[in-house]
């Protein structure tokens, strides 16, 4: 959730690979948000674009605008988290690892994870750790 946005993301299992998945994003806006950018727009106001979301002088006081945002999301969720899970998940199946261990800091990553495993008729992940 961000200022006056929801970004919902699907993952679904493929139940003849464990190795796959589908993902569905969705980005939602307030309609109090678009209107309040439209107006910031129409005055002169710092509007966020995808062309200066990463500006420091602006990031946190200007509305963005529906680019802006998916960019933010999409190139965070693309360019990292999913390159580092189809790298683990190759050294996964080359059998260069047997076990992933992942973070407090990761419960979404938990969440799919024992989403996937329930999808897939298998135990809950372990947990390490108090």
């Amino acid at each position: 959730m961000g200022r006056g946005t929801i970004s919902l993301v699907k993952i679904y299992p493929d139940k003849a690979n464990p190795g796959r998945s589908i993902t569905r994003i969705h980005h939602y806006f307030s309609k109090r948000l678009l209107e309040a950018k439209e107006e910031a727009a129409a005055t002169g106001g710092e509007v966020l674009s995808a062309e200066n979301v990463y500006d420091p002088e602006i990031q946190f006081s200007a509305l963005p605008d529906i680019k802006a945002t998916t960019e933010v999301f999409d190139s965070t969720i693309e360019q990292e988290d999913y390159v580092m899970g189809a790298m683990t998940q190759k050294a996964v199946e080359a059998g260069m690892l047997d076990k992933l261990i992942f973070g407090r800091n990761e419960p979404a990553l938990h969440h799919f994870h024992n989403s996937y495993r329930e999808a897939l008729g298998m135990e809950p992940l372990e947990v390490y750790g108090g």
